[in-house]
């Protein structure tokens, strides 16, 4: 491999303590034409990523819109956790159309009702994978969704439910990201509910709304007082509550 012997000197962004090297690396061909879907190869990006880094190369020029938010996932998997000393800066003002187009976000509120639906389409993604792999056993669902959210609240990067934050930051439920945020719990108790329904429990509402609750709750310690042995007690509670809803035997 080849080495970089001149960075270009170190600059000081206006008003940081930041030490940076000249040369820093541009996400953007990170994916595929015009900024837009994933790479050719993948493992290739990734592999780019790695090697600007082991370079010299202490900060990376990105975006949520490249691909979008494809260059910044690449990002992740090559790097972290991160080096102390990298620096990643990102730019914001645009969206990106369905036919690769640049479409500008005038005000905050767009950016953050664009990024809320892209959390919620990522989210359900996730739910209808688990899904499909345990078609035909709703108790089996559930504990494979409860395994599912203890693994993504169990990973370093977790800083909390995402749409919970966002009701949280704007309590107003006329914001449209918030909304979003809303009408994604409102589903997640919906599709709770025919769960419930198809495993027979007596009182299905109920049973739903309270493992919604337990999620909800996870969530919470996850970010307050760690994971700890959050798995089985998590798990545990869940099949308790489903247990005395259903007459008896596994569905």
């Amino acid at each position: 491999m080849s080495e970089l012997n001149d960075l270009g000197g170190i600059f000081q962004p206006a008003g940081t303590s930041l030490a940076l090297n000249t040369f820093g690396y541009g996400a953007i061909k990170l994916t595929g034409d015009m900024a837009f879907g994933p790479p050719r190869d993948r493992k290739e990006a990734v592999a780019v990523v790695r090697e600007a880094i082991r370079l010299g190369i202490n900060h990376i020029d990105t975006s949520d819109y490249y691909g979008p938010h494809i260059a910044n996932l690449i990002i992740r998997e090559a790097l972290h956790p991160y080096p102390e000393n990298l620096v990643i800066v990102t730019k914001v003002g645009a969206r990106r159309g369905a036919d690769k187009s640049w479409l500008p976000a005038l005000s905050k509120d767009e950016l953050i009702a664009a990024v809320a639906a892209e959390q919620d389409q990522r989210f359900w993604r996730w739910w209808d994978g688990i899904e499909q792999q345990n078609a035909g056993s709703p108790r089996q669902l559930v504990e494979a969704l409860f395994g599912g959210i203890v693994e993504q609240i169990s990973r370093p990067s977790f800083r909390g439910c995402p749409f919970v934050n966002l009701a949280t930051e704007f309590p107003d439920h006329a914001h449209a990201g918030t909304a979003i945020a809303c009408a994604n719990k409102r589903e997640v108790r919906r599709r709770l509910r025919e769960l419930c329904a198809a495993m027979g429990a007596r009182e299905p509402l109920r049973l739903a709304d309270q493992l919604a609750l337990l999620i909800d709750g996870a969530y919470g310690q996850a970010v307050t007082l760690g994971v700890m042995d959050l798995r089985s007690e998590l798990l545990d509670a869940a099949m308790q509550l489903i247990d005395a809803q259903v007459a008896s035997g596994r569905t």
